[in-house]
């Protein structure tokens, strides 16, 4: 159906209003260059283009023959009252004849930002002239650009089309509708092309269309292609820019094209706040310039301070900067105000306080909201496990949602890891745990953290110490700049193989070079030495500089007394460490055993020997073999037989299979072991 030069030059005006509307003023100048050239007897039509020519310096002189040509036709055309204002300033009927129908009001009234009147205006010319293609296209229009009424956009579009489908500019809303609606995208990438069926030029749809294909992310090279066709149809058009630079940040990895993409948008816009939030995102998350960053987050914040994404992407990028928890806080609390139930801010802010605010409590309050927002946020699942295994110390739970988590996504691998890590090292089932490392490695086998883990259930539960060695092996391939995984080398071969401790050594002195201040690692290097004859004052020196480190480690203040005394035969410092040490762990019963035999054979304190190694049974009272040393102290020490008879009893009942208990028994006995049972004395007053 062929449309009339009036309905032509309405639809290059409609264009021109959409595309300044949008920021795109060469493709608005554009539209009104055609209407012109439709209906050149038309003032408003050469008003409106001088008023957007004279934007552009360069462009005063073209600005100003299209100012005069208006006013000719106006004053062959007067209005009823004299010196009006320039036409964007007063509504259509306020400049008499020439500029007194419905679309132009409604026109006016949508630019001064009220839309809700303009879409009276709309309503009212459907409802007097109920075919009229434009007034449907732009009710729909203005229902979908500012009204946020998507579904009720595409029931009026639809209507357009059925009533003209030669309207590419509805064929083109329909399709943009259809495509924001979540809808069907073969259908909205059809109504595209129907658009541009009827005009090849429309960059706009050709933007719209690319859109689709982008969501659909099947057709990405040729959603490229349509981005590039509609920026090259349009001088200007940010929106294009930006969309292409979210194509090539979200499916290329393009990242260099897509902060260019960026730039460009914000160029031809500075004031396209989304444009410069995506930015931000950017160069925080994938190209790691945290100042340019914040920069442009904040620059967004400023222009649309209401934007719950920009508040929530600044909490993030704050939330890593040490010193800065206060400011990430502050951001991520903003975005949940203005979108409470705003799942990704919900889980990344159940992050932050439980990584940098130890707030557990809050953080699985946040991620139980963010799961009940989106029940499928394998992510917030994950998280939520994690603040329970790691903070809570709510196994059962942690563990259930990590199988949750790998229900549904299988080839989690993070998730595969941190459920061995619970099962291995919480909840005491390393075999469990180390399948589950293992799934991890299946799904990625260059996981680091996983091999080091693995390894580390295959020493310190599962006793085998060959798989160990080659998993931590494994992972220094991986990362040989990791200290941790050097340590657990040394210390597996120290503890298993004291015949290789040069190799141990070797291991502990890679993780010092790369990290002196390491506390556990001067720890175990000195244990190890102190192994080796001729080093223990290298032994010393090393447990002295752990201690340096961390003066309230109890078990390296015991480690040191143990190789002052008997090894290098310094009771009475000797007696110093320990007494430090159970000064800090004073429930631990095997550092009162310690001190005790300090105390009775190297300063020959027997009273307070035997003290210390009642206070072990007050707090071990089932270690058979903290009884039996009570047992051989009070005879042998002390000389008090009745005592040590009931101690070694004790110590009996608990291992009836130790010979050496029952040896003892049986001589103080003479000879006959006497059944346990008899009233004690131990702790008589």
């Amino acid at each position: 159906m062929a449309i009339s030069t009036e309905q032509a030059y309405r639809q290059y005006m409609i264009r021109a209003t959409l595309a300044e509307g949008q920021g795109r003023l060469a493709e608005a100048i554009q539209a009104l260059e055609i209407a012109t050239t439709l209906e050149e007897r038309r003032p408003e039509a050469w008003h409106h283009l001088a008023r957007l020519l004279a934007l552009d310096p360069a462009r005063e002189g073209e600005a100003q023959e299209a100012r005069a040509r208006a006013e000719s036709l106006r004053h062959q055309n007067p209005a009823p009252a004299a010196n009006q204002p320039d036409l964007p300033h007063l509504p259509p009927r306020a400049l008499g004849a020439t500029i007194t129908d419905d679309h132009a009001e409604a026109g006016w009234l949508e630019r001064a930002g009220r839309y809700l009147d303009a879409c009276a205006v709309w309503e009212r010319i459907i409802a007097a002239r109920p075919d009229d293609v434009d007034a449907w296209v732009n009710l729909g229009r203005l229902l979908a650009d500012h009204m946020a009424r998507d579904e009720d956009a595409e029931a009026v579009l639809r209507r357009a089309v059925s009533i003209d489908d030669h309207s590419e500019m509805a064929w083109a809303y329909l399709g943009r509708v259809i495509h924001d609606r979540d809808g069907d995208l073969a259908e909205a990438e059809e109504a595209l092309d129907n658009a541009l069926a009827l005009d090849w030029n429309y960059a706009t749809a050709w933007a719209w269309k690319a859109r689709v294909l982008h969501t659909a992310g099947e057709r990405i090279k040729e959603a490229e292609e349509g981005y590039r066709r509609a920026i090259a149809l349009s001088r200007s058009y940010p929106w294009a820019w930006a969309q292409l630079g979210l194509l090539y940040q979200e499916e290329l990895g393009r990242t260099r094209d897509a902060e260019q993409a960026y730039r460009r948008a914000i160029e031809e816009n500075p004031g396209y706040a989304w444009a410069w939030g995506q930015l931000g995102h950017l160069l925080a998350q994938e190209l790691k310039r945290p100042a340019e960053a914040e920069e442009a987050l904040r620059q967004a914040i400023s222009l649309d301070p209401e934007d719950d994404w920009d508040w929530a992407q600044l909490g993030e990028l704050l939330s890593h900067q040490p010193g800065r928890e206060e400011e990430a806080d502050e951001a991520f609390r903003r975005a949940i105000e203005r979108a409470p139930d705003y799942a990704w801010a919900l889980a990344h802010y159940g992050r932050f306080l439980a990584d940098a605010m130890d707030a557990p409590e809050e953080a699985e309050a946040l991620f139980v909201r963010a799961l009940a927002e989106r029940p499928d946020y394998w992510w917030a699942e994950g998280q939520l496990a994690h603040v329970r295994h790691l903070h809570l110390d709510k196994l059962d739970e942690a563990e259930a949602g990590y199988r949750r988590v790998l229900e549904g996504e299988p080839n989690n691998a993070w998730a595969w890891a941190q459920l061995g890590h619970l099962l291995a090292f919480k909840m005491r089932r390393p075999a469990e745990g180390a399948v589950a490392f293992q799934e991890a490695l299946k799904v990625n086998p260059n996981y680091e953290w996983a091999w080091a883990h693995l390894g580390q259930a295959f020493h310190e539960w599962l006793g085998q110490p060959a798989e160990a060695e080659a998993a931590y092996r494994r992972a220094l391939e991986l990362a040989p700049k990791e200290p941790w995984n050097w340590g657990q080398l040394g210390a597996l071969i120290a503890q298993t193989d004291l015949a290789r401790s040069g190799e141990a050594e070797s291991a502990f002195r890679e993780a010092l070079a790369l990290r002196p201040d390491y506390r556990w690692v001067w720890s175990e290097l000195g244990r190890l030495l102190a192994q080796l004859p001729g080093r223990e004052t290298e032994a010393e020196a090393a447990f002295r500089r752990a201690l340096e480190l961390d003066p309230d480690h109890a078990w390296t203040w015991a480690q040191l007394g143990m190789m002052l005394f008997p090894r290098m035969q310094q009771p009475q410092s000797a007696e110093l460490a320990l007494r430090e040490a159970v000064a800090r762990e004073p429930q631990t019963a095997w550092l009162w055993r310690r001190l005790a035999e300090v105390l009775a054979d190297g300063l020959g304190r027997n009273e307070e020997a035997v003290a210390a190694l009642r206070r072990a049974v007050e707090l071990a009272p089932d270690d058979y073999a903290a009884w039996h040393q009570l047992g051989t102290f009070l005879e042998t020490k002390l000389h008090h037989a009745d005592e040590a008879r009931e101690a070694y009893e004790r110590a009996l009942t608990l291992n009836p299979e130790c010979p050496a208990i029952r040896s003892d028994l049986e001589r103080l006995s003479g000879g006959a072991t006497p059944k346990a049972g008899a009233s004690s004395v131990l702790h008589r007053a």
